[in-house]
């Protein structure tokens, strides 16, 4: 251990009941954080006062919980097939985003809050504004369904939003998916990964590169604008449970 290294000490904790398939999502501000539940209900958590609050409004249990990057707002999809916009602040269900026709599995907000980005396993992206849950744009096609979606933060170059690779997508089977999410084209396929991708990431300065994990046990690096697979890390899948960039530089996950 580094010399003046210091103890980590515990300044609250929470006991929180969990369900096996209950997930966790913390927002950005690290003052609430969600967990889920069989009958559709997501509570709230309060970190500081570690007070509950309950959302109510799905039928069927949540596959994906998402905070807006002002943690203002949750995006929740799930096995009922809709999503839904909840206020932080009021913990009430604002919006109800309804068109897939299976289950939502995973879903983002772009990096401004302005849109959010849904796949379901009936094998299509959605793209939502938030302001009056509109659907903006359908993506179909498809191989498999979809386990992940990111859109490329706004970068120093002002694009993040458009153009080829703003938005992608990982499939169950193992294929990634680089599309645009200011307009409809074809999208472009970078395949690597042989199962399911659970996890995409962009770097915050060079918005060109992402990070991909799957199931398949490997972190992939890619520039979008190629295509091209830069490296490959290999791991445990069974033991990893997320992973990103180093904040101070970027250089290091």
């Amino acid at each position: 251990m580094a010399k003046h290294a210091r103890a980590m000490q515990v300044e609250r904790l929470l006991h929180v009941e969990c369900e096996p398939r209950t997930l966790v999502a913390v927002d950005p501000s690290k003052r609430h954080f969600v967990t889920t539940l069989e009958d559709g209900k997501v509570d709230r958590w309060s970190v500081r006062k570690g007070r509950c609050d309950t959302l109510r409004g799905h039928i069927r249990r949540a596959t994906c919980a998402v905070f807006s990057p002002r943690s203002d707002l949750l995006c929740t999809g799930s096995y009922d097939n809709t999503l839904r916009l909840w206020n932080m602040d009021g913990c009430e269900c604002i919006c109800t985003l309804e068109g897939h026709e299976d289950e939502v599995t995973c879903a983002a907000f772009c990096s401004r809050g302005r849109m959010v980005c849904s796949g379901s396993a009936d094998k299509s992206l959605k793209l939502w504004r938030v302001v009056d849950g509109r659907s903006q744009r359908v993506y179909k096609g498809l191989t498999a369904t979809a386990t992940s979606v990111a859109f490329r933060p706004e970068g120093a170059n002002g694009k993040g939003t458009a153009g080829q690779g703003s938005l992608v997508c990982g499939g169950e089977d193992g294929v990634m998916w680089l599309l645009d999410a200011a307009k409809a084209g074809r999208p472009k396929r970078l395949r690597g990964h042989t199962t399911a991708v659970t996890r995409l990431i962009f770097h915050q300065l060079d918005t060109h590169m992402l990070m991909s994990s799957s199931e398949d046990g490997s972190i992939r690096s890619w520039n979008t604008e190629t295509g091209q697979c830069l490296q490959v890390l290999r791991t445990d899948a069974s033991k990893l449970l997320d992973f990103g960039f180093v904040p101070s530089t970027g250089k290091r996950i």
